[in-house]
């Protein structure tokens, strides 16, 4: 019976050890918006440097979207919005309300290249800023 009172008693505490709460905070200075086309292949993301458009052109429908769109996209780390530096993930959400959350497992993204990880890309896709002509 002590030993069950003592566990108790030690349980808040021992879960609040392994529970971070929040985000990383990165050392850096928050990063400028992502702007411009990033591409991987036939597929390439716009993103327009003022909050959060972004245009997709897929070569194939990553359902629930179209493979040609435009809307939102936004990093989110513990499914909250999040700097693209130090995210987990990376949501789309079209104009008509769906959206498609890819995995950002190979580190978050940078200013000049973003791993995504999804439903119709499983091994991953690196998009790499670019020019386009």
């Amino acid at each position: 019976m002590r030993g069950i009172l003592i566990s108790l008693l030690l349980l808040p505490l021992v879960s609040t050890c392994w529970f971070r709460g929040g985000p990383p905070k990165p050392a850096s200075q928050t990063p400028p918006p992502l702007e411009g086309a990033f591409a991987c292949g036939p597929d390439t993301l716009f993103f327009s440097g003022e909050g959060r458009g972004v245009h997709w052109h897929f070569a194939q429908d990553p359902p629930p979207l179209n493979a040609r769109g435009q809307g939102i996209g936004v990093f989110l780390f513990h499914n909250e919005e999040y700097r693209y530096d130090a995210a987990e993930t990376f949501r789309l959400r079209d104009t008509q309300g769906r959206e498609l959350t890819f995995l950002l497992s190979r580190g978050p993204a940078k200013a000049d290249e973003i791993t995504l990880f999804g439903g119709n890309w499983p091994e991953g896709k690196t998009f790499k800023k670019t020019t386009l002509p």
